[in-house]
């Protein structure tokens, strides 16, 4: 068996990795994997997951039509393992996606 990842899976890798690279800094990238939520991070947290929401890095299996990538499972690990290896902050939602992104989706 291949447990090589696909050249697609390597190029959603990239992707995944520059955008975060270019987003997650700030008061966002202060937070890392706390999970600590307290008030004054509140406001963080949730333009933090509107942002991920908007640039469509959540519910990255949902058809393009909602605002998903469509991404294979594959695709979908390799969003997780850069976003842990990032130390992007950890979400509160259902199912390890952040609850507002998908807020901010439905009323777009």
């Amino acid at each position: 068996m291949d447990f090589a990842y696909s050249p697609d899976d390597v190029a959603m890798r990239h992707e995944v990795k520059a955008w975060l690279d270019e987003h997650l800094v700030g008061d966002v990238a202060l937070l890392g994997q706390s999970t600590r939520f307290t008030p004054e991070d509140w406001k963080v947290r949730v333009a933090w997951e509107q942002e991920l929401g908007r640039d469509g890095w959540v519910g990255l299996s949902w058809p393009e039509m909602f605002g998903g990538r469509e991404a294979t499972v594959t695709e979908e690990l390799v969003f997780a393992q850069e976003y842990a290896l990032a130390d992007g902050p950890s979400v509160r939602a259902s199912r390890g996606e952040p609850a507002r992104a998908h807020a901010h989706r439905v009323r777009l």
